[in-house]
């Protein structure tokens, strides 16, 4: 990170001819860690710090002409960046409550609570304002833009700037996020700066954030109520829903490989099998929810299935999360007894028509809410048991074993014969789809079948992290007399891509 330096009047800034300039700042995310960061270094280094939030100027020939110079240290490490923090150790006493009696929570306590806490002094500040005027120092030496002219007197006191502990805020990354709801809790939930669950990989996203929220119930339901949730409430007398059926849960159980208690060692390669055929299950529902018009209700799995299949390394910290889950694309809730492992959206990263939020899919924990409702439209209890919607049969395996991706062809036939056979039950808040279970090796929009879960060979041969769909904009377009949700379903596709693993 760069530092600022005076080039003249501050008037003169806005007279700079940008049109005269080759290379514009690179834009990039400003992310809020980043902007503190700034305020930081600007009060360690007493003078102001190129932002981060446009990649330290990198090559760009107008940061220089105004005063911001990029001095990398250390490389690819960026060590100009990080601000120099000193430690203070925090005592026995934090936080101020017994730790719960869980599993894990030793060694919780003592790597993640009991940390040292990272200040910097803030010394007394000049007497200015932010009204600042600089001339041009004679001889155009550059010493750094001064904070400001002087105030009328009035004078900050110094103090210290310290980083939130963890018992303090939920920083969103495991373990500290799966903790919150520990009993008694391991930290207090001030506000939560980030959340890294994303289905299937580790992303962050704002739609994580109220996800994270709800699954722990610490979002209060008279926000939606009063249509001011973001994205608005998660139902409402429109609403129209798919779910699996009630043997998913047992059915993923049953993909568990083999482990050892609460220490499992599973071999890569059937960890990766098990996850792949649940992922392409809930690949199946979305995608078909989407073509009928409905929402998918993205169902809970189990936690010991999620155990065998995370990854064993020191990025997945499970010894230290609460029962041992430490996954990125599930948040763990609930009593020690008794978890509750959900999936995460499927936004894999910010960007895109929107993010997954609940106005686009339904998670179990609302699903269930919905149904326990007032608002829930039925007319007896008989009603709550949904209709089935049975799934047409689709070929396993693509017509020869040399077929590629580019050369196969989807039954847009049997898509269309579901979306009519769903038009018949429009009015029922609630379908079923029955078909997927057992679950098989099976993705309805995409060319491969059960040999190509086995080894993901065309997948690795093309050097791609996703399986390729077929339902591109021309298949799309032959679908949207039948399929309601064909001419929404690219946006639907791009704001929730984790859980429609295509391109």
């Amino acid at each position: 990170m760069g530092r600022a330096r005076d080039v003249g009047a501050h008037r003169a800034f806005l007279d700079v001819d940008k049109a005269a300039f080759q290379n514009p700042p690179v834009r990039e995310v400003l992310w809020e860690q980043d902007a503190w960061n700034d305020l930081a270094k600007t009060l360690e280094m007493g003078t102001r710090v190129f932002p981060w939030a446009v990649g330290y100027g990198k090559d760009s020939d107008l940061w220089p002409t105004l005063g911001y110079e990029r001095h990398v240290v250390g490389g690819i490490k960026h060590e100009e960046k990080w601000v120099k923090w000193q430690q203070l150790a925090t005592g026995r006493e934090l936080p101020p409550w017994e730790a719960p009696k869980e599993h894990n929570v030793d060694k919780f306590y003592r790597v993640d609570l009991r940390k040292p806490l990272l200040w910097i002094p803030v010394c007394t500040p000049s007497n200015s304002t932010t009204g600042v005027d600089p001339r041009a120092p004679v001889g155009g030496a550059r010493k750094g833009i001064s904070f400001g002219m002087a105030s009328d007197g009035r004078v900050l006191l110094p103090g210290r700037l310290m980083i939130a502990p963890t018992w303090l805020s939920s920083l969103g990354t495991d373990p500290e996020a799966d903790w919150a709801d520990s009993s008694p809790p391991a930290f207090g939930y001030l506000h939560l700066t980030n959340l890294w669950h994303c289905f299937p990989h580790m992303c962050w996203s704002k739609a994580g954030r109220l996800f994270w929220l709800r699954a722990h119930r610490f979002w209060d339901r008279r926000l939606d109520t009063l249509a001011i949730t973001p994205r608005g409430a998660p139902w409402d007398e429109k609403t129209r829903a798919l779910q699996l059926p009630s043997g998913f849960f047992e059915a993923v159980r049953a993909l568990t490989p083999p482990h050892n208690g609460d220490l499992p060692y599973v071999k890569a390669a059937d960890r990766w099998l098990a996850y792949r055929r649940m992922h392409a299950l809930i690949h199946n529902l979305v995608t078909i929810a989407q073509l009928i018009g409905r929402k998918p209700v993205i169902p809970q799995v189990p936690c010991d299935y999620v155990r065998a299949v995370q990854q064993r390394s020191i990025s997945t910290p499970s010894d230290r999360s609460r029962f041992g889950v430490s996954h990125p694309s599930v948040v763990a809730t609930g009593p020690a007894d008794a978890p509750v492992c959900h999936l995460a959206p499927g936004t894999w990263r910010p960007g895109g028509p929107d993010q997954c939020y609940h106005n686009r899919i339904m998670s179990q924990f609302d699903y269930n809410d919905w149904l326990a409702s007032a608002r829930f439209p039925i007319a007896s209890d008989k009603d709550r048991t949904p209709p089935s919607l049975p799934l047409p049969t689709f070929p396993l395996e693509p017509p020869s074993t040399g077929l590629s991706y580019e050369s196969a062809q989807i039954d847009l036939g049997a898509i269309k014969q579901l979306c009519t056979a769903a038009a018949a039950h429009g009015n029922a808040p609630v379908l079923q789809l029955d078909g997927l279970l057992p679950i098989r090796d099976l993705l309805i929009d995409a060319p491969i079948g059960v040999s190509e879960f086995a080894s993901e060979a065309k997948r690795l041969a093309s050097g791609k992290p996703r399986w390729k769909s077929l339902l591109q904009l021309e298949q799309l377009r032959s679908l949207m007399d039948a399929c309601p949700g064909a001419k929404d379903f690219l946006q639907q596709r791009m704001a929730c891509v984790g859980y429609y693993l295509a391109e």
